[in-house]
Parts: structure tokens; sequence; C-alpha cells
């Protein structure tokens, strides 16, 4: 994931919405291994426990194992009054 003009963050961000992808279009199953590779070569494992459904909506149960150093931290807020304090889906 890329912050600003300059910033690469090394999360494993878009590991679990590719294996959901994968899984969506047949091309995986429950019980299927896959290997997600960052952008910087940075790699994790995934195996898909189970294909389930949450709120009516398709979801997986995914395992992951990888590696990765915490280099920081930050703190998000919501404002009380924030009418997306909770999120928001773009269809």
């Amino acid at each position: 994931m890329f912050h600003g003009a300059t910033a690469i963050d090394r999360r494993r961000c878009g590991t679990a919405p590719r294996t959901a992808q994968l899984v969506a279009k047949v091309k995986l199953k429950a019980g299927s291994d896959c290997v997600h590779e960052l952008i910087i070569g940075t790699l994790f494992k995934n195996r898909v426990k189970a294909v389930a459904s949450l709120a009516d909506r398709p979801a997986i149960v995914l395992l992951m194992a990888g590696w990765a150093r915490a280099q920081g931290g930050n703190a998000n807020f919501a404002h009380g009054r924030d009418r997306l304090a909770h999120g928001f889906l773009v269809e």
C-alpha cells in the first residue's frame, strides 16, 4: 500500500482481498493454499480454511502466515456525530 508519493507500507494489505477474489472466481476453494507476493517481494502464505457467508454476503475464513516488522503505528478515531464513523460501502 502506498502513502503519498514516497512511502510504502509492507503490511499484508491486499492479501485477504486478493484471496477472496480468487475464491469468488473459483480459482481457489476451501482447503486451497496460495502465496501472495507484495510488490516489494514479501511473501504471505494463505490457506482458505472455509467458504462462508456473513450478513448474507460471501466470505472466507483465511489462515495467513508471513513476516513483517512493525515500523510504526497510528491511531484512528471518529467523532461521535460522524455519519461515516462505522465505514461505508461503495457499490
